[in-house]
């Protein structure tokens, strides 16, 4: 599934949404956790990383993503760590994810 997301400059961003039991991929990526398959709501965690498998291992924002009631991974595919920084920053300041603070 498809979800998108619009951040704080107005950039329109494309994610794949899957559940949280849904295998990924070792890939470096801008990520939300979302309480739904639909994007651009409900964001309760962004974050960016260089290997999404080993980034989600263990996660220290876990128990607030869980409390929160996210069950969907939206993954948006970026190799390079600027480019997910600034879209990262970008996200956290339109949609305020309560498990970022």
């Amino acid at each position: 599934m498809t979800a998108y997301w619009i951040g704080a400059s107005g950039a329109r961003c494309r994610f794949d949404a899957y559940d949280e039991h849904a295998p990924l991929t070792a890939i470096g990526c801008v990520y939300i956790w979302n309480m739904s398959a639909a994007g651009n709501h409900g964001a309760v965690y962004v974050g960016e990383t260089a290997d999404l498998v080993e980034r989600l291992k263990d996660h220290r924002k876990e128990r607030c993503i869980q409390e929160h009631g996210a069950t969907y991974i939206h993954v948006l595919e970026e190799a390079n760590p600027i480019q997910r920084q600034e879209i990262e920053r970008d996200l956290i300041e339109q949609h305020d994810p309560p498990c970022n603070g």
